[in-house]
């Protein structure tokens, strides 16, 4: 099948029209994923931003550091309420 970063290409070229979905199942995957997925994550980052809420935890309401957004920029806790968050969500 190839790489994540494999993958990660043939979905930009599938996004941007530079490949034609076909039957190919993996086009169609990915075609799933953007609707499903980075679609609407990217749409919930713009309305937050539009509604100067991005990069502010939900929990806490202290910054979300950049550096945390930087690689995981839908992240609506700071590590240490989404530690705390998933800590009660286990038991």
């Amino acid at each position: 099948m190839g790489t994540i970063c494999d993958l990660t290409e043939k979905r930009q070229l599938i996004v941007t029209g530079k490949e034609p979905v076909n039957n190919d199942p993996v086009n169609k995957i990915l075609i799933e994923l953007e609707l499903n997925t980075f679609l609407p994550a990217q749409i919930a980052i713009a309305e937050k931003k539009k509604a100067g809420t991005y990069g502010i935890c939900i929990d806490c309401q202290n910054p979300i550091p950049y550096e945390r957004l930087e690689v995981a920029p839908h992240a609506e806790r700071c590590i240490r309420c989404q530690t705390a968050h998933e800590n009660n969500c286990s038991d």
